[in-house]
């Protein structure tokens, strides 16, 4: 069955192809002159007269049969080579690919010839097209002797631009590498760059060495602005490029001098100059170490961009050293300005006032130990308005360093208040203590003086004070110390300002009194700061003998006074400690009465004199014993008490005579002049001339001198 419908099926497409090519042969022999040529169109034109076949549509082409060809020389799938043949190949086989051939009665020929790359060219060697691949860059196409058109000249070199590198604000570095030179020498090399794009020979170059690869420094280049640069090179007047590259060099920046300085913070900042290229970051960066950079501690501007800027830095250590520069980040890099330094204030506090007199007042100061700065100056400044500085000469100046320091207020005006604040300087600046505030005294106890058994004479002073009213003064007077009105008391009836006189009597022979001067100031009693103590008793007389030597001296209270030594403890021996501060000069109050035993005191602690030495000497002499009641242990006299030695030279028998011919007689005192040297006196001079007239001094290492040892009651 199935054969058979096989067969019926053959036999119906037989039929109707042979129908088809009867309908053909009707068509041509009906159409006039058809034998002549056809025409195919909508519009029933007749066709071209030179035309075998003209057709004409103007939306549609002619289909050409397709066929798979398996090569220029196989006529399959046709049955032959037929001159004149046109097809569509739609195979890839053999030598042949997709498109038109037509055959030429022995092969197939390409009607369209397709290229390999862009650039490929055909032309016709007299028998058939020709392809010509496409040439490389730089060269050109000529025709041969043969008249055949050939490539030549030179082609470009193949070459690529080195990476971008030492990016600073003006300069930066590049090159470049030749690959291939293209078939010619390269006669020059180098890199052109511009600030706009695909820069050329025409803009700015910097030349290469010979070698590949090779370096170009490029200079002259404006900061903080973007370039292109390209590598190129040169053979026979053919210029090849590489590839773009772009870059910025550094922004510029400047660091601002620092102000604002305390002891955690300080500001300072930057101005940044930048071409085209954006900033992306800018601030200071700052550490305690040298040449800080944004690894370290940084405060940044939240506005980059060019222009100046501020930046504080907070959380600072105080008293230290800090090195700090200013930044700025763009594409290029990071660019830093100059180094300054900064040095945070101490922290200091003020010492409360204390031991306020009239003119005098003590306080100091406590300076935080820290940081790494040094202290260069202390001490504590005054003023009758607030705010005092060091700009004032109101002030002291207790050394250097860390720690805590005492500082003595003088030359004060009587019952005036005044404003003090401790102060420290360091590299950074001067920093003060809290500001405080006291009223210098204004009414003084005077001196006891003319004590017998039972009397005694005092008194006091009130100064002149702008809003006093004094409707009372005199001094009062207890066995115990504190006395108050309430107590005994001696009124003046002079009353007012200045000095009066009180004189106290009706006590008990060998009793220890305390005194002070009171007033009352405008309906208030004010006691004097001052408080004395004395023990009433039979006065001493300069001349007496007491104690292992002879008083030479005493005050007006006739109770305390001055013993001089009978005896000279040595000569030539040196005053000893070369080169050393002991502490007992004079302006520290060394050379005062009742001075000379704080001095030797200082002088054996400092340990710097020789083991019989001045100080040595008289602290172990023992005439008249040791440890009296009221009665000092010898010692080496002040400057003050070796000049009261000396005026009484004839009562304790100081040495006149020369030690050699032309010179003075000369005892130490335990008052030094400097680190080299200490006060002496003439007890004689060849010329006999009053010891208040030649008060000495001679190097401590002098060994022309002698030593007599004193003591105080």
């Amino acid at each position: 069955m199935h054969n058979e419908m096989k067969n019926c099926t053959s036999m119906s497409t037989s039929r109707l192809i042979n129908r088809f090519y009867a309908f053909l042969i009707l068509m041509i022999t009906w159409f006039p002159g058809f034998s002549q040529n056809v025409g195919i169109n909508p519009t029933g034109a007749a066709p071209n007269a030179l035309a075998g076949l003209d057709v004409d549509f103007p939306d549609k082409g002619v289909l050409i049969p397709r066929v798979a060809l398996t090569g220029t020389a196989n006529f399959a799938p046709l049955s032959a080579h037929v001159a004149g043949m046109l097809v569509y190949n739609t195979a890839t086989a053999g030598d042949v690919i997709p498109g038109f051939y037509y055959n030429d009665g022995t092969k197939w020929i390409p009607g369209l010839p397709a290229g390999n790359v862009t650039g490929d060219m055909l032309y016709w060697n007299g028998t058939a097209w020709v392809m010509i691949p496409a040439g490389t860059p730089g060269q050109f196409l000529q025709l041969s002797v043969s008249g055949l058109p050939v490539w030549g000249g030179s082609a470009f070199a193949t070459l690529t631009t080195n990476a971008v590198t030492a990016i600073a604000t003006t300069t930066a570095t590049s090159g470049g590498t030749i690959l291939s030179d293209g078939g010619s020498p390269v006669l020059s090399r180098g890199v052109c760059f511009a600030t706009t794009a695909n820069p050329t020979t025409g803009n700015s170059t910097v030349a290469g060495a010979a070698t590949s690869p090779y370096t170009c420094n490029l200079s002259g280049l404006v900061a903080g602005t973007v370039y292109y640069v390209r590598a190129y090179s040169t053979n026979n007047s053919v210029i090849s490029y590489g590839n773009q590259l772009t870059f910025s060099t550094l922004a510029t920046v400047t660091t601002t001098a620092a102000s604002l300085i305390t002891s955690n913070s300080a500001r300072t900042g930057g101005t940044v100059t930048t071409g085209n290229a954006p900033v992306t970051e800018r601030g200071v960066c700052y550490a305690t170490t040298s040449t800080p950079t944004t690894a370290n501690f940084k405060v940044i501007d939240p506005s980059p961009g060019p222009g100046a800027f501020i930046s504080d830095l907070a959380g600072l250590t105080e008293n230290t050293l800090y090195y700090v520069r200013a930044y700025v980040i763009n594409a290029g890099g990071t660019y830093y300005g100059s180094q300054i330094t900064i040095t945070t204030l101490c922290t200091l506090t003020t010492t409360a006032i204390t031991a306020i007199t009239t003119t005098t007042a003590s306080s100091g100061g406590n300076v935080a130990v820290g940081g790494n700065a040094s202290i260069t100056a202390r001490g504590v400044c005054w003023s009758t308005t607030t705010g005092p500085t060091i700009a004032l000469t109101t002030k002291t100046n207790n050394g250097t360093g860390t720690g805590a320091f005492t500082s003595s207020i003088t030359g004060l005006a009587q019952g005036t208040l005044y404003y003090v604040r401790a102060y420290a300087t360091n590299a950074g600046g001067t920093a003060y203590g809290s500001e405080l505030t006291f009223t210098t005294e204004f009414l003084t106890t005077a001196a006891v003086c003319t004590v017998t058994p039972t009397s005694a004479v005092s008194g006091g002073t009130i100064g002149t004070v702008t809003g006093l009213n004094i409707t009372e003064r005199g001094i009062v007077y207890s066995t115990n110390p504190g006395p108050t009105t309430a107590d005994t008391k001696v009124t003046d009836p002079s009353g007012g300002t200045g000095t009066y006189v009180s004189d106290i009597t009706g006590l008990t022979n060998g009793v220890t009194y305390y005194v002070r001067a009171y007033c009352i100031n405008n309906g208030t009693t004010v006691y004097a700061y001052n408080e004395l103590s004395f023990t009433t008793g039979t006065p001493h007389t300069v001349g007496e003998s007491l104690a292992g030597g002879i008083v030479i001296y005493v005050d007006c209270s006739g109770q305390h006074g001055l013993i001089g030594g009978l005896s000279d403890l040595g000569s030539g021996i040196p005053w000893g400690c070369s080169g050393i501060a002991v502490g007992t000069t004079i302006a520290q109050g060394g050379g005062a009465i009742y001075a000379g035993l704080n001095n030797t005191n200082l002088m054996i602690a400092a340990g710097c004199q020789a083991p019989n030495g001045p100080a040595q000497l008289c602290a172990a002499y023992t005439a008249g014993g040791t440890g009296l009641p009221g009665i000092t242990n010898w010692y080496l006299p002040s400057h003050d008490e070796l000049q009261v030695m000396c005026t009484q030279r004839t009562l304790i028998n100081l040495t006149t005579t020369p030690s050699y011919a032309g010179a003075g007689v000369l005892y130490w005192s335990s008052t030094e002049y400097s680190t080299s040297i200490a006060y002496t006196h003439y007890s004689l001079s060849l010329y006999d001339y009053n010891c208040y007239k030649y008060l000495g001094y001679y190097s401590v290492t002098s060994n022309l001198i002698y030593i007599r040892p004193i003591r105080a009651f």
